[in-house]
């Protein structure tokens, strides 16, 4: 199954063309010719067009009717959004949204109460979407939502079809993003050698690194596990950040490859009480925080 971004052009069902401004490439049943971004829904249709299959890069996919998506979303969001006494004099709209990540986001301005979902759920069963948007409700309104909703929610997007999904949008829309290891003044594949030797005896496979494209104090880090990419913020890339502190950050975010999340009441919890133990392991731990509290 795949999840399409946005149509653009005539998608109407006798189209001979479709036209998207993104898409993604899975399974057999469509033909695109990326340089004109058209999509073909047979062999045949790319003959007649006398495309030269060899010279340019034809995909197979089998695309969802994106429209007819967002109108079974916004019929189910409408319905759901009149259950809660805050959203229910309200106008609600709902739209998939090309997020980086599976997320999805609510806000309520003007009257109006605006749902974004991740188009990576584009072609899911009603009974998710349903419980997607009950959560993002729940939360709005500072409440709990249903543990149901929860464990439906996170079944589905756990599936394997799913993930891989996810992971192959993920991949090619944070593509850019990756700056390289080598800064001003420090360099992550250095940093990595140390920890990897001075914890995990050298025996840690080496994600992917790179310095943020911002110089965030708040994020000094991060993993993404679908990319297995560890990303430090170029705040750290600075003649007065001491090696520990780097080396630091960098071993905390490694951690997070090796320790699971977990899930308590419905929220999930990366510090866990192993992390949180592991962590304070390092030998520097105490310096470290010290000086990025100063």
């Amino acid at each position: 199954m795949a999840g399409v971004i946005r149509a653009e052009g005539d998608t109407s069902p006798n189209s001979k063309r479709h036209v998207f401004s993104t898409v993604v490439v899975e399974k057999q049943g469509v033909y695109r010719f990326p340089k004109a971004g058209i999509i073909w829904k047979s062999k045949e249709m790319v003959k007649k067009a006398k495309v030269d299959t060899k010279s340019y890069d034809c995909y197979l996919w089998d695309a969802p009717e994106i429209d007819r998506s967002e109108d079974r979303l916004n019929r189910l969001a409408s319905s759901i959004c009149r259950m809660y006494r805050f959203t229910r004099s309200t106008h609600c709209m709902a739209s998939f949204y090309p997020y980086v990540g599976l997320k999805s986001t609510i806000r309520i301005e003007h009257g109006n109460t605006i749902l974004r979902i991740s188009d990576i759920l584009a072609d899911a069963p009603d009974a998710v979407l349903d419980a997607l948007i009950h959560i993002l409700l729940a939360r709005a309104s500072h409440k709990k939502p249903l543990m149901e909703y929860l464990t439906l929610y996170r079944d589905y997007i756990s599936q394997p079809e799913v993930e891989a999904r996810h992971a192959a949008l993920r991949s090619k829309r944070t593509r850019k993003k990756i700056m390289g290891t080598k800064g001003k003044y420090h360099d992550l594949d250095d940093s990595f050698q140390r920890v990897n030797t001075g914890y995990f005896r050298g025996a840690f496979p080496k994600p992917m690194l790179s310095w943020s494209p911002g110089s965030s104090r708040r994020l000094l880090g991060y993993h993404d596990s679908h990319l297995n990419l560890v990303v430090i913020s170029r705040w750290l890339d600075r003649k007065t950040v001491p090696l520990y502190v780097l080396d630091y950050i960098m071993y905390h975010e490694l951690l997070h490859i090796i320790i699971s999340s977990e899930y308590k009441n419905g929220k999930r919890i990366v510090h866990t009480k192993e992390f949180k133990r592991r962590e304070m392991e390092f030998e520097e731990y105490a310096n470290a925080i010290r000086w990025l509290r100063r």
